[in-house]
């Protein structure tokens, strides 16, 4: 079973939460294009990078969410690294980064269903409409399941961190 990345509900509102994130790594890559097209091309270079295309050519266990961030005209997309783990391995790729996060508050929308950049950014909007405290710029946008899953099952989430 796939490691879902741990988190603490401060407080559940109407339509969404407010939640607590501890300290954790990402491996992330920056990739230009849209949405579909960043992160098809950046899910290989992590995949690649969790099977063992690392320093030590250790094979790390998949987790969830996969994350993306858009970033001028492209995204990162980050996979986090299991909770148990140290410091993760370097990447082999000069592409692919290591992220270290500290701990975080952050607003988060949940929605199912299939997903494309316009679906994210009004699930985006909606949260900061919902939301009264001060939000940062930007948002995270996580999936959960992969392409095989029924689409109506699938959970999908946009997170934004509290202040800014």
């Amino acid at each position: 079973m796939t490691e879902i990345q741990s988190y603490r509900v401060i407080d559940k509102r109407s339509g969404y939460e407010i939640r607590s994130y501890p300290a954790h790594f990402l491996v992330s890559v920056w990739v230009d294009g849209d949405m579909r097209s960043s992160g098809n091309s950046g899910f290989g270079q992590l995949f690649g990078y969790i099977s063992g295309a690392n320093q030590e050519n250790q094979r790390i266990p998949m987790t969830a969410p996969v994350l993306q961030q858009k970033q001028g005209s492209g995204y990162w997309l980050s996979f986090v690294m299991p909770a148990d783990s140290e410091f993760p391995p370097m990447p082999l790729s000069p592409d692919l980064k290591i992220v270290g996060v500290e701990p975080i508050t952050r607003a988060v929308i949940g929605f199912s269903g299939s997903v494309s950049e316009q679906k994210f950014q009004a699930q985006e909007q909606k949260l900061r409409s919902l939301v009264p405290e001060k939000l940062s710029d930007g948002a995270i946008y996580a999936r959960y399941d992969g392409p095989f899953k029924a689409p109506f099952l699938r959970r999908n989430e946009v997170l934004v961190d509290l202040g800014g």
